[in-house]
């Protein structure tokens, strides 16, 4: 997972940092930290995301590797 998937992740859901934050009991601050890769993608962060929106491991896997193919077919499009 990285951080170009937790800004589809937060955009998707139609939140902005701040309130993807108080979903996920993490400041404004960390998320942005988290989005522009001053701060790693843990597995704990990881783990808060699937308990805080009631998803499985799997569900989220699966969101994270349509996002990657979409994003890495755009790649090639560009190229």
């Amino acid at each position: 997972m990285d951080k170009q998937f937790i800004t589809f992740l937060r955009k998707t859901m139609g939140l902005n940092q701040e309130e993807f934050g108080e979903q996920i009991n993490f400041s404004k601050v960390y998320v942005g930290y988290i989005e522009t890769g001053l701060r790693p993608v843990t597995k704990k962060f990881k783990n808060v995301i699937i308990r805080s929106f009631n998803l499985l491991e799997e569900e989220l896997t699966f969101y994270y590797m349509m996002h990657k193919k979409l994003n890495d077919k755009q790649n090639n499009m560009k190229n």
